[in-house]
């Protein structure tokens, strides 16, 4: 028998010391006001209508209140020593914890089981919590079941979609064959390829046979089993570089409740998992500190402490707006957060009644609301009102009241509020939605109904299931008659094409507007334009085929007819000699005749859209063409062009007259000219020689009056003057006979040198031929007439590079003023020398006839009869030029110049 302790055995007289240390600071902090704040706390969370938990800094339950316990069927001794995991999934519990490592808090929904099995759609919200050194000591989460809330179908595709095009996360749809059926932009971007080259293709061919076979296709199963998987692992990409992610598989289930297609949702954890692994080390080194001083006794303060952190975070900051109201309404304590959301601080609301925060429509139906809770202190009340900001915008609350006993015993109302605004305006945009689809139905039942054009829908195995009115109008079978049955309108022995088209167009190979013929109920065959159009669910599969049908018999007869009319119009201006064409703005042709193709050596097709550029090199033509056009269009008047040149294929040069007209459009704004153009060279040409046979008689005519003037003012003159003589001989015969004889000596000298003149005259107006050493002979034999019968000297120069270019017309009248010059040099001047000399002069010809007579002032002296005038004519009318040049004592010489080209007459 061992002997027994005495109390001064050392061990226990320390144990008894450590004892009595333990009471003392227990009886201190029970006399705490901190003890006074964590007893309401406490309070609150053990009353809470929330399911509430407190999580250690391993994330081991450290303590649950009632209303976790009911949620979740699991007592404290259940969930001693484990996490959260046990009901949501260690997977689940993985990915809160990462973010709670990377943010400092969570905030989604999760499945998780009960106890007994049964699944829970949760809303968690879980916050870290720092001691007074910032060091993680704990966590606390609060649940919210969200098992009963259901969203309807479209609300829930459209979030879907939205959540597909905006969240940085790669998501595809995946269905059991292993083939994706959907994918978001994300997804896309990372393996750099466009959608239609992923949808329905494996997913062993995007991410790779091993990828799929060790990581993908195990989670994939499961998930198809009806597991929700979470996994985690490094991919690699074919745009971007190997991320490790974090991915979840959710099935996908159909309205009988089996999987139909997994979700799956990859987020890059990358950036996480070595801020993990980091948090992991600080973690460790955390514990090493906490170790240590666990084992001071200052952990019951320390424990105090946290506990008053724990319940002042949960009741401060969490996202609900917490109050405490007595029976009188006035408000006992309202947490942060809550305040805030109202606009308000909390000292600003404490003390005055709750019902301040309520629109006064409002404040009626929650104080007696608040009544009927504190009349039934056991029962958890809900309501949904409106509340009113500070600032006086209003917003939609749920409350669920609590009525719990104050520290004193009295009645406390524990006031949950959440803001359901952005769910009552869903719910009423839901409604409005509704309504407006149910408008937009009834008016599209309205518009089918009243359409002129038929309208058919058929099912997926071709049997009518609508036709409209207007189909009974056009094809003759009522709905009643075509409902359920194949289109009965396809002519006999057309069958297998109207097969063929069906098929094309289920593959949406029918363009619209196709143009077939059908057959009546009463027989007859019609002309329709078809419009197809197919219906198809989310899931591609074909729900329904209509088409839009109209009957185009009267416009196809129409056109016909039109066809017709055009191609003898076509006939028409084709046979016409007349140029008909029409330009645009541009100058191209939209239409031309045979004539104009003739002219330019091409065909009417070529003609179309093509330019007068495109077939003449003549600048200047195509200038004036494109001028004339250009005016038309600006002034929107017709022009006529009496006569404008065309240089036509063969370089032949034709002479239009041409009528240009506007062509306007619907709106009235010109946009085409019509041309109609008439060949008129070969009037032209008669024109031409009408006016040069005119011209000649004219000439003929002065030359007549010039021959009778010159008759008139020389020969007649000179005849005049024998006539004197003789009558004067005659009277002087019998009284001086001597004198008398000189008398007629003279005359018959001066009749003589008359017949020299006259004989001169002739010999001028006959030359048939003055070609070569000819033209100088006879130059020399008119001005030989007058050396017969005067002293006078001549000298004759002729080149014969100065005659050949020369006609015979310009010959004769050089013939005529040389002799002219002459005659007035011998008549008028007295000259001793006369000088008659033909040139070639600077490209042309020159005619100079010098002597050196008297000469006159040509200032002074003013020519009569018509000698200087006739040459001053004549040289005119070969395009030459007239000029005398003459000085008194210093003789007088006499220019005829022609340039190279001048007129020939």
């Amino acid at each position: 028998m061992a002997p027994s302790q005495s109390v001064d055995d050392p061990l226990l007289t320390e144990v008894f010391q450590l004892r009595l240390r333990v009471t003392e600071l227990e009886r201190q902090l029970s006399q705490s006001p901190a003890c006074d704040v964590l007893n309401r706390y406490r309070a609150l969370f053990l009353q809470s209508v929330e399911a509430m938990v407190f999580l250690d800094d391993q994330g081991r339950y450290a303590e649950q209140n009632p209303a976790h316990a009911g949620l979740l069927e699991y007592t404290d001794e259940d969930l001693y020593g484990h996490t959260p995991a046990l009901a949501m999934g260690q997977p689940a519990y993985a990915a809160i914890g990462r973010q709670l490592a990377a943010n400092g808090m969570f905030r989604g929904e999760i499945v998780a089981r009960t106890k007994t099995g049964r699944a829970l759609s949760l809303d968690i919200s879980m916050f870290a919590i720092a001691d007074r050194n910032g060091a993680v000591a704990g966590t606390v989460g609060i649940f919210r079941d969200l098992t009963g809330q259901r969203t309807t179908q479209d609300d829930q595709r459209r979030f879907v979609q939205q959540v597909m095009e905006v969240v940085p996360d790669l998501i595809s749809i995946v269905g059991p064959d292993y083939r994706y059926r959907r994918v978001n932009p994300m997804y896309l971007r990372a393996h750099g390829m466009p959608e239609d080259r992923i949808l329905g293709a494996h997913v062993a061919d995007i991410l790779g046979q091993d990828t799929f076979r060790n990581l993908v296709k195990p989670q994939l199963d499961r998930c198809f089993k009806g597991e929700e998987v979470a996994d985690d692992a490094w991919f690699t990409f074919r745009a971007i570089d190997p991320k490790y992610m974090a991915v979840r598989y959710s099935p996908l289930r159909g309205p009988d409740g089996t999987v139909e297609a997994a979700a799956v949702i990859a987020r890059d954890m990358t950036a996480a998992r070595e801020a993990e692994e980091e948090l992991r080390r600080a973690n460790r080194e955390l514990e090493a500190r906490m170790f240590e001083r666990t084992k001071s006794l200052e952990t019951a303060n320390a424990a105090l402490r946290l506990s008053e952190e724990r319940f002042r975070t949960l009741y401060e900051d969490t996202p609900s707006m917490y109050f405490t109201v007595d029976q009188t309404g006035s408000v006992l304590s309202v947490n942060r957060f809550g305040a805030r959301q109202l606009g308000f601080e909390p000292h600003e609301l404490i003390g005055s009644s709750v019902l301040q925060v309520f629109p006064e429509d409002q404040q009626g139906p929650a104080g007696n609301a608040l009544e009927r809770a504190f009349q039934a202190p056991h029962e958890i009340h809900h309501w949904k009102l409106r509340k009113i900001r500070k600032d006086g915008t209003e917003l939609w609350v749920e409350e669920t009241v609590r009525v719990i006993k104050n520290a004193d015993g009295s009645p406390v109302a524990l006031i949950d509020c959440r803001d359901v605004t952005e769910f009552e305006q869903a719910e009423a945009e839901r409604r409005r939605a509704e309504e407006q689809l149910r408008n937009t139905t009834d008016q599209l039942e309205t518009l089918v109904r009243l359409s002129p054009l038929a309208i058919v829908s058929l099912n997926e195995q071709g049997q009518v299931i609508r036709w409209n009115p207007a189909a009974e109008r056009i094809f003759g079978w009522s709905e009643q008659e075509v409902l359920g049955r194949e289109l009965p309108y396809v002519p006999s022995g057309m069958e297998q094409e109207a097969d063929a088209m069906w098929e094309r167009g289920l593959a949406g190979l029918v363009q619209p507007g196709i143009e077939l013929r059908r057959q009546r109920k009463d027989g007859r065959l019609i002309d329709i334009s078809l419009w197809p159009a197919i219906s198809r669910d989310q899931n591609g599969r074909i729900t329904s085929i209509f088409g839009i049908l109209e009957e185009i018999t009267s416009r196809k007869e129409a056109e016909a007819s039109l066809r017709k009319q055009r191609a003898f119009l076509r006939q028409v201006i084709d046979l016409s000699p007349n140029f008909v064409l029409a330009k645009d703005r541009n100058g191209r042709f939209t239409l031309a005749n045979q004539a104009v193709a003739d002219a330019y050596g091409t065909t009417v097709e070529a003609l179309v859209g093509k330019t007068d550029a495109d077939f003449s090199i003549n600048r200047k033509e195509l200038a004036h063409f494109r001028d004339m056009d250009l005016r038309v269009f600006d002034t929107g008047a017709e022009i006529f062009i009496r006569e404008e040149p065309l240089t036509d294929s063969t370089g032949k040069v034709r002479w239009l007259q041409t009528v240009k007209r506007p062509l306007t459009n619907e709106q009235g704004v010109a946009d085409q000219v019509l041309v109609i153009a008439t060949d008129i060279t070969e009037r032209r040409a008669g024109e031409q020689a009408l006016r040069r046979s005119e011209e000649h008689l004219r000439l003929a005519l002065e030359e007549r009056e010039r021959l009778s003037q010159d008759l008139h003012d020389g020969i007649l003159q000179s005849l005049y003057g024998v006539g004197l003589g003789l009558d004067t001989a005659g009277r002087l015969m019998d009284a001086a006979p001597r004198k008398a004889k000189r008398e007629f000596a003279h005359s018959i000298s001066q009749l003589n040198r008359t017949i020299e003149e006259v004989r001169s005259f002739i010999t001028g107006l006959h030359f048939d031929s003055l070609e070569g050493d000819r033209f100088k002979e006879a130059l020399r034999s008119v001005i030989g007439v007058y050396g017969s019968s005067c002293q006078t000297q001549f000298v004759v120069q002729v080149s014969p590079k100065a005659v050949a270019p020369l006609t015979q017309q310009q010959r004769l009248h050089l013939l005529n003023l040389a002799r002219e010059a002459v005659s007035n040099s011998i008549r008028h001047g007295r000259a001793r020398e006369v000088r008659v000399r033909l040139r070639r002069y600077r490209g042309g010809v020159r005619l100079e006839i010098g002597d050196n007579g008297s000469g006159f002032d040509p200032a002074t002296v003013k020519p009569s009869g018509f000698g200087l005038n006739n040459m001053t004519a004549r040289a005119a009318r070969m395009g030459g030029r007239f000029l005398v040049q003459s000085r008194v004592g210093r003789g007088t010489t006499v220019v005829i110049e022609l340039p190279q080209g001048g007129s020939h007459e």
